[in-house]
């Protein structure tokens, strides 16, 4: 009779256990969601986008990026994308220092011109 009380005791532990177990991976991934949403609503208002916008524009993305990977993948002959992904890193911060270089040299021109028309104003 003893036995079967532990085991039973035994049974509602694990039960117990179970469903905590589950109600705590269902709100993990609920804070996982809300997180990932807010995420997403910050980059899209910081992209001047509505937040589907954004999600299609990521997914847009990252299927440009999964081709362009797969393509040096093929030209370079390996099967591995950590081989080919040094070189596309490399190429993405050469076009951002470009375009930062090419941002920064009109904006001096529009501080020039600003500055210009202040000065000859009487």
């Amino acid at each position: 009779m003893h036995e079967m009380l532990d085991d039973l005791v035994a049974a509602a532990y694990i039960a117990v256990d179970n469903t905590s177990v589950a109600t705590m991976n269902k709100q993990l991934l609920e804070t996982i969601h809300r997180a990932t949403y807010m995420a997403d609503c910050r980059r899209a208002a910081a992209l001047g986008l509505t937040e589907p916008e954004y999600r299609g524009t990521r997914r847009r993305a990252v299927e440009e990026w999964t081709t362009t990977i797969r393509s040096a993948m093929a030209e370079s002959n390996v099967t591995d994308p950590i081989e080919v992904l040094p070189d596309l890193f490399a190429t993405v911060v050469e076009k951002a220092v470009i375009e930062a270089r090419e941002a920064g040299k009109v904006a001096a021109r529009r501080e020039l011109q600003r500055r210009l028309t202040l000065a000859a104003k009487p």
